[in-house]
């Protein structure tokens, strides 16, 4: 299972036995990372997922500084 978790700046994955780990945001607030390892972006509210037949993950990043 995968989160969004838009307080915190990240993308979460839920493993099946409850291990929690990052896959997205470095956990601070704003707008890097393009091409990069998802973790050292940094995100401003990531919001909602989607995942397609690929393993790929899309979501919006819906705050405007």
């Amino acid at each position: 299972m995968y989160i969004s978790d838009n307080l915190a700046y990240n993308i979460r994955k839920i493993s099946i036995d409850g291990i929690i780990t990052t896959i997205g945001g470095n956990g601070n607030s704003g707008y890097s990372g393009d091409d990069y390892y998802g973790n050292v972006a940094s995100l401003d509210y990531p919001y909602g997922l989607t995942i397609d037949i690929y393993n790929d993950i899309y979501f919006a990043d819906v705050n405007n500084n």
